[in-house]
C-alpha cells in the first residue's frame, strides 16, 4: 500500500471477502505530504488526516486480506463526464 501511495493520489481499499460494499475505505492525497483516510465507523463516515506514517487504526484494520487499487472515475471518458 505504501508503494501505491507513492504512485497514485487516491486509493480504494476493499475487503477481499465479498461484503457488498461493507468495509470499503478510501485514501486520497490532500497536499504534497498530507493524506486523508475515509472510513466508516458506527454507520458514520469518518476522516483521519496523516502525513508520513499510516494511522494505527488503518494498520490494524487491514490485518486481514484487502484489495488496494487506484481510484478511477468510471463516469469519465475522454476527459468528459458521461451519464450512464
Amino acid at each position: 500500500m505504501r508503494e501505491m501511495l507513492r504512485k497514485y493520489k487516491s486509493l480504494m481499499i476493499k475487503p477481499n471477502r465479498g461484503e457488498v460494499g461493507q468495509g470499503i475505505m478510501k485514501i486520497e492525497q490532500i497536499s504534497d505530504r498530507k493524506w486523508c483516510w475515509y472510513y466508516k465507523r458506527n454507520n458514520k463516515w469518518k476522516r483521519k488526516f496523516f502525513k508520513q506514517k499510516l494511522p494505527e487504526l488503518l494498520i490494524r484494520t487491514i490485518n486481514e486480506p484487502y484489495i488496494v487499487q487506484e481510484t478511477i472515475n468510471l463516469a469519465e471518458y475522454e476527459e468528459r463526464i458521461h451519464l450512464i
